[in-house]
């Protein structure tokens, strides 16, 4: 008996750790439930009973939230430090796009379509800013309006390489191999793609792309 009330008391720990880290987003209850529930996992794995039950469908579930909260609250903390990156070097693109990524990450790529569209607005002519907004809708799946903006850009920047590439992209995420194909050849040979975007098409031929 004694060894079924620990258990319910190790976990009714384990919950009010995840309810805070939850609410709170504080390192310390993170660090302090993870082990309390891999070590119940471990422990009910190892016993005669075995892993099974109400209590271990609770007790996966609750260890697979915690993660899950880890994760968002991390991804929360990187978008952060993406934004005090922009603020000291407004001139650096690629953290733009790991900003965009990190927020869509969160479901919250609607904040970047916002952001961009502001921007946009104010430079309407400013192939770089129109390359973010449409890096923003794809973020967002909104693939009409990312070609779009794709349009506008190119017709500013006809060789824009970075607006080539998500035109490639827009045509892949639609299933249209061979338009995606066409766009990417457009790019300069010594151009690096972005990863798994010759990985989605098959090959003119048919097959997989190499």
């Amino acid at each position: 008996m004694h060894g079924a009330e620990d258990a319910e008391s190790c976990l009714a720990d384990k919950g009010e750790l995840l309810e805070r880290y939850e609410a709170l987003g504080e390192d310390d209850d993170f660090l302090a439930a993870k082990p309390l529930f891999e070590a119940e996992i471990r422990r009910q794995e190892e016993s005669e009973a075995g892993l099974h039950g109400p209590g271990a469908v609770l007790l996966l579930r609750q260890y697979g939230y915690l993660l899950t909260c880890h994760e968002r609250i991390t991804i929360r903390q990187a978008i952060e430090q993406y934004q005090r990156s922009i603020d000291l070097g407004p001139g650096d693109d690629q953290v733009q796009y790991m900003w965009i990524g990190a927020k869509a990450a969160l479901d919250e790529a609607d904040d970047a379509v916002t952001r961009y569209q502001e921007r946009v607005a104010a430079s309407p002519e400013d192939a770089r800013e129109l390359r973010f907004l449409a890096h923003a809708y794809l973020a967002a799946k909104d693939f009409d309006a990312a070609e779009g903006v794709i349009d506008t850009g190119l017709a500013l920047a006809p060789d824009d390489v970075a607006l080539i590439e998500d035109r490639g992209e827009v045509k892949a995420r639609e299933g249209d191999a061979e338009g995606a194909l066409d766009w990417a050849t457009r790019m300069a040979p010594t151009t690096k793609f972005r990863p798994g975007l010759f990985q989605r098409l098959p090959a003119r031929t048919g097959g997989a792309a190499g």
